[in-house]
């Protein structure tokens, strides 16, 4: 059920990928906002066969860059990387999607840093009336809550919560992966078959959004 855009670009030798997960900050259950971008956030810090520190040493040795983000729609995972090391570059995004470990450790370090921030934004207007707009904007429809979740919430998240997340929303048939770059079309397509293939094939439950 996933669905794969390929373009060949081949002015450089460089590859680069997009993964889009249907499932953002609406998403999120009731009284445990912020989970989304929780469990995005934990993509690269650690996997069932890399530490973080070994997901970050891999990413180095080849100059590669990856990153995440959480919208209110979806959550954005990417990379590039160099022609010459694709494998290695396909395998670490395959890895981080596939297989996180979500450790513990790392689920209180992300809640205490983002409750940390939350206080050091309201010393200043600028970084919650956001927050407040769409809060006011919006009401009661889940484009109102804080897609990075409030002091409470946060406080609230396990790593229990972000495990059953991902389990949920981290399926196949949600997510859309580009991939751009000097590379030709049917091998790209072989590689990436072979590495998604162990990805369980089930659907996610719809996003219940309130009008």
């Amino acid at each position: 059920g996933l669905t794969l855009f390929l373009m060949e670009q081949h002015e450089v030798p460089i590859v680069s990928i997009s993964a889009i997960v249907k499932a953002g900050s609406t998403a999120d259950p009731t009284g445990k906002e912020g989970v989304a971008s929780i469990a995005a956030a934990l993509l690269r810090r650690g996997t069932t066969t890399r530490s973080g520190n070994q997901f970050a040493d891999d990413l180095d040795f080849i100059g590669a860059s990856f990153g995440t983000g959480t919208s209110v729609d979806a959550t954005r995972v990417s990379a590039e990387f160099m022609k010459k090391d694709m494998a290695r570059g396909l395998d670490l995004v395959a890895d981080a999607l596939l297989r996180p470990a979500f450790a513990a450790d790392e689920v209180t370090k992300q809640v205490a840093q983002r409750v940390d921030g939350i206080k050091s934004a309201k010393d200043r207007a600028s970084g919650v009336i956001g927050i407040y707009f769409n809060a006011y904007l919006y009401g009661r429809h889940s484009y109102g809550r804080p897609a990075g979740g409030d002091e409470t919430s946060l406080a609230s998240i396990t790593r229990d919560d972000v495990a059953k997340f991902y389990e949920t929303y981290y399926t196949p048939s949600s997510t859309v992966i580009a991939v751009v770059g000097d590379f030709v079309t049917t091998d790209m397509a072989k590689q990436m078959t072979s590495l998604l293939s162990s990805w369980p094939a089930k659907t996610a439950p719809p996003v219940n959004v309130p009008d």
